[in-house]
């Protein structure tokens, strides 16, 4: 079984005796055309994701998980944030002792203005709530 993340979509290899294979991918199904002695191949959109199903006749014979997209791959990300810093207008740092020498920025104070939501959106609920307690009371009646 090997599933391959291509340009064109997700490629499906399948290899062993298998009679009328259908590949399942969420709500697609389709066949697994045969390519070669006891080797089976499909070709699946490039936007499926998650787990796959083997069918044959009608039940599940294998289940394996898709390749993820090209974004998402692990990989060394260092040339992609030298480009951004770049482009920016910053600089990447090298190390973590750098940030010490960067200039010192005042810290916003919050405080106050988060306290003051809190309690703001704490009784706007309470409001909510007594509402809907006058509204499903008044219907009843």
């Amino acid at each position: 079984m090997q599933a391959v993340r291509e340009p064109g979509g997700v490629r499906v290899v399948l290899e062993g005796q298998f009679e009328r294979p259908r590949l399942r991918v969420g709500g697609l199904e389709q066949p697994l055309a045969p390519v070669g002695p006891l080797r089976y191949e499909a070709r699946l959109p490039g936007e499926v994701l998650g787990e796959a199903v083997v069918l044959e006749n009608g039940r599940p014979r294998v289940r394996f998980a898709l390749p993820s997209l090209p974004e998402w791959r692990l990989e060394d990300g260092r040339e992609n944030l030298k480009r951004l810093s770049e482009a920016s207008g910053g600089r990447l740092l090298n190390d973590v002792a750098e940030l010490r020498r960067l200039p010192q920025r005042k810290d916003l104070a919050l405080r106050e203005p988060l306290l003051v939501l809190a309690l703001l959106v704490f009784l706007l609920e309470r409001y909510a709530e007594r509402r809907r307690r006058e509204l499903s009371w008044v219907r009843r009646a």
